[in-house]
């Protein structure tokens, strides 16, 4: 092999790994997305999560009076 061959195969090698380089980064940088969207969603959960527990205690709270209520109007003896 003489250094024609050697640098030839060389140079080959040298745009194969920058090509797997920008892959590498594409790839990183999907998962970097991936993770952004994900927490994003995470935060989303758990914002609705809280408003339906609310939502939940008020109408049970709300349940509770008018059968309280009603209850009382008719043990009116």
């Amino acid at each position: 092999m003489d250094d024609s061959e050697r640098d030839e195969i060389l140079w080959r090698l040298d745009e194969r790994t920058e090509r797997m380089d920008a892959r590498v980064e594409r790839i990183d940088n999907r998962v970097t997305q991936q993770d952004e969207v994900i927490d994003d969603l995470d935060q989303r959960v758990t914002r609705n999560t809280t408003i339906l527990a609310g939502f939940t205690f008020g109408l049970s709270s709300l349940i509770a009076t008018a059968l309280g209520k009603l209850h009382a109007l008719f043990n009116l003896k």
